[in-house]
């Protein structure tokens, strides 16, 4: 039986994964550019959790200068967000 797939049931089956897969040990995980992500296919970060469970550690990269920053703005605490220069 195929089910109809939208942000919504992927937010939530990420979320039972998460706390699924955290309950024996500490999980990271780690998505370099999330903003190339809008070109396969979603315009938001709806996606994302925005609580995770205690154990469970979300390290996302992102261009400073692009709209999906400003959205991560307004969903994540400032404290959250570390600026990474690099030399040129």
């Amino acid at each position: 039986m195929w089910m109809f797939q939208n942000m919504e049931t992927y937010r939530n089956a990420l979320s039972r994964l998460l706390t699924e897969m955290c309950l024996q040990r500490p999980l990271l995980i780690v998505i370099d550019s999330i903003d190339q992500v809008r070109e396969y296919g979603t315009h938001s970060t709806d996606w994302l959790p925005t609580t995770l469970p205690e154990n469970v550690k979300l390290i996302l990269s992102v261009t400073q200068d692009g709209p999906m920053f400003l959205e991560l703005q307004q969903k994540i605490p400032s404290a959250s967000f570390i600026e990474v220069k690099l030399d040129a």
